[in-house]
């Protein structure tokens, strides 16, 4: 294979094509599909990709959020503590990875240990300032701190870098909801709707289907007011 065609892999930290395409076929079980089993099979692309190429940061970062998501989804204590494992791994093998930074400030997060999570993620954002993940987890952990000052100008930080995105809109709009500031709330969610209606939204189906579903409870709430 010529350097040429192996450019893409390598932006993604890999010099082996089936590695990567193992490492997006894991992508695709995790982040496409609502069904838990899909969840579970994307661990096995994950390993086998680092099988291929163990240094493959991003795929080892990947395999600790796909564990994260089955301890959220199963609260299976053994799911977290894995997914600490390969975070760490994935940061020990290339610090600079935001990726592995937002593993491991989810972890810590879920962990109970809001400093922890709070210095990872406040790193990934330095490394990676549109990733709208991380300010979404780092939110969460400074509400954790109740610091919800700092969690609602993160949220705008995250709107205003990128207003024609409906995922910024749906955290704020969730956050001041929780906060029982509900005519804010009502806006920014029904922005982040019509936003996800354009044919220009794109996002994968399982994220939409998560906030159609978030929205749809929030509009029953205020039916009844």
């Amino acid at each position: 294979m010529e350097p040429s065609e192996r450019r893409e892999p390598a932006d993604y930290g890999t010099a082996d094509p089936v590695a990567y395409q193992r490492y997006l076929q894991g992508l695709g079980s995790l982040w496409y599909s609502d069904e838990p089993d899909h969840r579970k099979s994307s661990t096995g692309f994950f390993l086998e990709a680092l099988q291929l190429d163990p240094g493959f940061a991003r795929s080892r970062a990947a395999l600790g959020m796909a564990h994260l998501t089955m301890y959220e989804e199963q609260s299976d204590p053994g799911s977290l503590q894995s997914a600490l494992s390969h975070c760490s791994a994935a940061a020990e093998t290339q610090a600079d990875l935001a990726a592995a930074q937002l593993c491991l400030g989810r972890a810590y997060r879920l962990l109970g240990s809001q400093e922890s999570a709070l210095a990872h993620l406040e790193r990934a954002r330095y490394l990676d300032p549109s990733d709208t993940g991380i300010p979404e987890e780092l939110g969460r952990a400074l509400e954790s701190m109740g610091r919800t000052a700092e969690a609602e100008r993160v949220y705008k930080d995250a709107v205003g870098g990128k207003p024609e995105y409906w995922r910024p809109h749906s955290m704020l709009g969730t956050f001041y909801f929780y906060q029982a500031r509900f005519e804010d709330a009502e806006r920014e969610l029904n922005t982040s709707k019509t936003i996800s209606r354009t044919p220009a939204a794109t996002e994968t189906p399982r994220a939409v289907r998560s906030a159609t579903r978030t929205r749809s409870r929030k509009r029953r709430y205020f039916a009844t007011r």
